[in-house]
């Protein structure tokens, strides 16, 4: 039995284009011989999402299950597993062998068993249904359109591997890829079998052939199974770059540019830009002050190079001196602040959405999730972009990236991991003047929007100084202006809590 696992990069609200997409990929199993094709159907049913689209729902319905008998008379002569997380009736599926026949059980006999997506199971409950209802079954798939995390993509991996171990049956994980909005999905569609071995798609569209009639050790490419923790950078990097193809994918997007500036945030977008849309199809703009250090310029300059990248120069002292001469005789005497400092970062903003504007360039915004959550970055700004690539990244895992990237050669040069992050916006500036070190600002971060500690349990932990708490708190909540003005970020972490909304009811009153 050889199985097709599509997964394709499906559209909310898309109906026509999303059934193309599956038309293709009846197409493809056909071409490659197989005997059944299993891909989600959230393409068909997922409407929830965007509900100010649905402006008849009967008619929507009715289109929807058109469609569905019309899968159906294309798919003659090959078995066809659609399945849809929302309908619970069509969350899990499960197979037996009989004569050469494969017969799908009618999915309403599980209805009473189910009471949401593959994220809700009750593992004893699946093990349960296995050995008292089903137990000659051989494979089990499971549909999910949950969103990317690490957490989510153990916590589902856990029960297919366990379940495939247990009850010596291959296991499919049916979702869908790409994004939603700016949020990447889970994707990984695939299977695991019962001797540890699986194959994973990434979060992008893809497909892959699981072959029945092959032992473990002849699938190929099949690996061991690793949770998706162990795998922390490498798997985080490859998200950004397939979440981006796909962005750009969804929005009719081919060119990208950004502000190079010599720094470690930069840097990794350029690698995950170049990768993500071809270098050919990135531009470098290299926006040196005269605070900029020639390391800096050199770094930039040696970065773009090596990538491939298109690059330019513009240096903004000029401008920024202009800003000042016409401020000048409104702010007097007044001694030089942050002012000057964010007029910079301003004129940076100012140039690169020219040049996004003249030359069809998508401006990609390099700030990473631990200025963003404490307000270090300049509205209008650094914060200007079409969609901030690390925004859900924080900074420790920022360089635990550049780390990825250099393991096998120096693509961004070393000095930038090395030295002290700055925004060189004056002399000598180092981001910690403004902020506590990033590992503990990241710790805090995460304890307070990963695990939803409450601000007073954290506090009696221990785990901070509580000089350091309060600063980072008074930081949070003075920014969430920023946040409210942010530009969409590629999400990779759940839970995300959207930065138009207050933080203040995650934190009970001390």
């Amino acid at each position: 039995m050889r199985v097709l696992i599509a997964q394709p990069e499906f559209r909310v609200g898309r109906l026509e284009e999303n059934y193309q997409l599956i038309l293709r990929e009846i197409e493809h199993a056909r071409e490659e011989k197989c005997d059944l094709l299993m891909v989600s159907g959230v393409g068909l049913y997922n409407l929830s999402s965007y509900p100010e689209l649905i402006r008849d729902t009967l008619s929507v319905y009715n289109r929807q299950q058109e469609l569905i008998e019309s899968l159906g008379q294309h798919a003659k002569g090959l078995h066809m597993i659609l399945l849809s997380y929302q309908d619970i009736t069509r969350t899990l599926s499960f197979m037996e062998f009989h004569k050469d026949r494969w017969i799908l059980h009618e999915p309403d006999a599980l209805s009473n068993f189910m009471s949401g997506g593959l994220s809700d199971f009750e593992r004893n409950s699946m093990v349960e249904m296995l050995e008292t209802k089903h137990g000659r079954t051989r494979f089990v798939v499971g549909a999910t359109h949950a969103n990317f995390s690490f957490e989510m993509l153990d916590e589902q991996s856990i029960v297919f591997v366990d379940t495939a171990q247990r009850h010596s049956c291959v296991t499919f994980r049916l979702s869908s890829g790409g994004v939603e909005g700016a949020n990447v999905k889970l994707g990984h569609s695939g299977y695991f079998t019962p001797g540890g071995k699986s194959y994973e798609l990434g979060v992008g569209q893809g497909r892959v052939i699981y072959d029945s009639k092959q032992p473990d050790e002849a699938l190929q490419p099949c690996q061991p199974f690793m949770l998706a923790h162990e795998l922390t950078a490498p798997l985080l990097y490859e998200t950004l770059v397939e979440g981006l193809r796909a962005f750009f994918r969804a929005q009719g997007m081919q060119k990208a540019t950004l502000g190079l500036s010599g720094g470690i945030d930069s840097a990794v977008v350029a690698v995950v830009a170049a990768e993500a849309l071809g270098p050919e199809n990135v531009l470098a703009v290299l926006l040196p002050s005269r605070y900029t250090s020639p390391e800096s310029l050199r770094d930039a300059q040696q970065l773009a190079t090596k990538l491939g990248i298109q690059q330019t120069t513009i240096p903004i002292t000029p401008l920024t001196e202009a800003f000042e001469q016409s401020l000048q005789p409104l702010f007097g005497d007044l001694p030089p602040d942050t002012a000057e400092e964010n007029l910079q970062a301003r004129t940076r903003g100012v140039l690169l959405m020219a040049v996004s504007n003249k030359l069809g360039y998508t401006l990609l915004n390099t700030s990473n999730k631990s200025e963003i959550y404490v307000g270090y970055s300049t509205m209008y700004g650094d914060a200007c972009g079409a969609i901030s690539v690390l925004g859900d990244v924080l900074k420790t895992a920022v360089y635990a990236l550049a780390r990825h990237i250099n393991r096998e050669e120096e693509i961004i040069p070393q000095y930038i991991i090395d030295r002290p992050p700055s925004a060189e916006l004056r002399e000598g500036q180092t981001d910690q003047d403004s902020l506590p070190p990033y590992e503990v600002l990241d710790e805090f971060l995460q304890q307070l929007l990963q695990f939803q500690s409450p601000l007073p349990e954290i506090r009696e932990s221990g785990t901070f100084d509580p000089r350091d708490i309060d600063r980072m708190v008074a930081l949070i909540r003075g920014s969430r202006h920023k946040r409210a003005q942010f530009p969409p970020i590629l999400g990779v972490n759940e839970p995300v809590y959207p930065f138009t909304e207050s933080l203040d009811g995650i934190w009970p009153a001390e």
